[in-house]
């Protein structure tokens, strides 16, 4: 019988193995995907999941520092956040402190589907790292945020 591990091994080209970076891709290329096929029943992708999650963590912001805060370019943050707004997960106001800026709220609605999108994740996350015990899920953690963060820096 041929484990899931040895299916996968078969999978991956020898010659890409020893790089993190494929590897890493690898795995985010998967668990995107099926992450992707979860959300969809919400009519949201990645990004969308993205947008709430950080509206929810750091509270309403303009467009342009969701943007920054993302990396995510202007013309396709405008997508996005017309496409929450027509799926009534988030909307856009007047800033308080600024009239002229509009800042992004999640909506009622939003919030329910975050907290699904949550659960999502966490199952998704389960999933791709379950093999791993929890000191081991701690280590690769902070191991990735000490790289990730490097690489802001660039």
């Amino acid at each position: 019988v041929v484990s899931s591990l040895d299916a996968i091994a078969h999978r991956l080209p020898p010659s890409l193995t020893d790089w993190p970076g494929y590897l890493l891709n690898f795995i985010a290329e998967h668990s995107t995907e099926r992450f992707e096929r979860a959300v969809a029943a919400y009519g949201i992708r990645t990004k969308h999941a993205s947008v709430l999650v950080v509206i929810d963590a750091e509270g309403p912001m303009s467009q342009r520092a969701l943007g920054r805060r993302l990396r995510i370019d202007k013309s396709p943050m405008v997508g996005l956040l017309d496409d929450l707004e027509r799926l009534r997960l988030a909307e856009r106001r007047r800033s308080d402190s600024d009239r002229r800026v509009q800042a992004i709220h999640l909506t009622r609605k939003g919030r329910a589907v975050l907290d699904r999108v949550l659960e999502i994740a966490d199952e998704e996350n389960a999933r791709t790292f379950g093999m791993l015990d929890d000191a081991e899920r701690e280590q690769l953690h902070d191991l990735l945020l000490r790289v990730a963060e490097a690489g802001v820096t660039d």
